[in-house]
């Protein structure tokens, strides 16, 4: 069973592996994007995890993202000057 910390930090192709989910599904992870309940479903079984920690560790691989982004627009902002 993975954790929710866990799912965040896997590498999209070893998600693909072991749930048979396009790879994908786990790297264009956003706010706005959506999963189908159907491969919610196959995610949490094939992890053997709940639906509501896979959605906590998309929520989580999200918020990595995000701050990856906001990190490097600020290091170009600060190499720029």
């Amino acid at each position: 069973m993975l954790t929710a910390e866990e799912f965040r930090f896997a590498r999209a192709i070893d998600l693909e592996r072991l749930t048979g989910i396009d790879a994908s599904c786990f790297a264009a992870w956003s706010k706005t994007r959506q999963i189908s309940e159907r491969n919610l479903e196959a995610i949490a079984t094939a992890l053997s995890m709940t639906k509501g920690e896979v959605l906590r560790g998309f929520e989580l691989r999200r918020q990595d993202t995000q701050l990856a982004t906001q990190v490097s627009s600020r290091l170009k902002e600060l190499t720029a000057s």
